[in-house]
């Protein structure tokens, strides 16, 4: 088994500069200052920018670029984006340095410290996940058949849909797993396994001799038509980049890996309202955006849109 650190590196190492090229999604330097407002100042209709800490440390990187940018043509007003690890997200939401956050429940957090109750803004519904096998548009592999003693970009080792469902995939279609290329290093005769399927993405198009692999289909179907490109230290990818052969079966999200979207106490009321209408009506206005985050809707979390999401704090998530 060969986990490409390389690869994956320049994906997590590049996630800042990337969002610095999304227009109206813009990261803050460590030393921003927020803009305060003046008293009488409408939270909601000022033009001073909305910030959201998005968590990156959960099994994944998120692509929450295209819901951001949603989010700033909604609201008219900037939005400024940093992912953050869920101690830094914890420590920004509890001192306001930051209005929202993009969070996972996926794993245990450090309850060491108190970050207040947060509010609850919308709950993501998981969506079924589906890994597309492709190629690189500009390979020689044109069928499933092709892959026969090429190398291949699988997703995390062990995952029900990035490496098993792959398997099953290319088996049903006469392609044995054991009929791919194994890798030299650095165990000879092991399979190429990537941490996550956007770093199998960059092995496919951007490495030389992995012609194909799989990627998530929420991932390709959030991509632009065209425009992937690769520069020192970031690398976007582009649809027209890639050559789908086939897709894996179809299967749920797991529900531990659903998205809350969750507000600091100190942030405005008409303005938590405000984004959580927004939210709560991406899956007919947005829906790609959505898709690039892997759930299907937003829903309120309670009976009342002002509920407090006391499980959060349960949870462990902004402690």
């Amino acid at each position: 088994m060969i986990l490409r650190a390389p690869c994956g590196a320049i994906v997590r190492a590049s996630v800042i500069a990337l969002v610095a090229s999304t227009g109206c999604i813009r990261p803050w330097a460590e030393r921003w200052v927020p803009a305060a407002h003046a008293p009488d100042a409408d939270p909601v209709t000022t033009n001073a920018p909305i910030r959201i800490a998005v968590e990156i440390d959960g099994p994944s990187p998120l692509n929450w670029a295209p819901l951001g940018e949603a989010l700033a043509s909604r609201l008219g007003r900037p939005v400024q984006i940093a992912p953050l690890t869920s101690s830094e997200l914890r420590d920004r939401l509890r001192d306001g340095r930051v209005q929202f956050g993009l969070v996972s429940a996926s794993r245990p957090q450090d309850r060491t410290r108190k970050t207040g109750v947060l509010v609850a803004v919308g709950l993501g519904e998981s969506q079924l996940r589906c890994g597309l096998i492709v190629a690189a548009a500009s390979s020689p592999v044109q069928a499933l058949s092709d892959l026969v003693g090429q190398r291949f970009a699988f997703g995390p080792a062990g995952d029900p849909v990035f490496d098993r469902g792959v398997v099953e995939a290319l088996e049903k279609a006469g392609v044995p797993v054991d009929s791919l290329k194994r890798e030299m290093i650095p165990i000879p005769g092991g399979r190429q396994f990537h941490e996550t399927t956007r770093a199998a993405a960059g092995a496919i198009v951007y490495e030389f001799g992995t012609y194909a692999g799989v990627i998530d289909e929420a991932e390709y179907l959030a991509m632009s038509d065209t425009g992937g490109r690769f520069l020192p230290g970031v690398f976007t990818f582009s649809k027209d980049q890639f050559r789908i052969l086939g897709r894996t079966e179809t299967i749920p999200s797991d529900p531990a890996t659903r998205l809350r979207f969750v507000a600091a106490p100190q942030t405005d009321a008409a303005l938590v309202h405000t984004v959580r209408s927004f939210l709560l009506s991406t899956d007919e206005t947005h829906p790609s955006a959505l898709a690039a985050l892997g759930i299907n809707r937003f829903v309120s979390v309670g009976s009342s849109g002002d509920d407090i999401d006391r499980r959060l704090v349960d949870q462990g998530v902004g402690q």
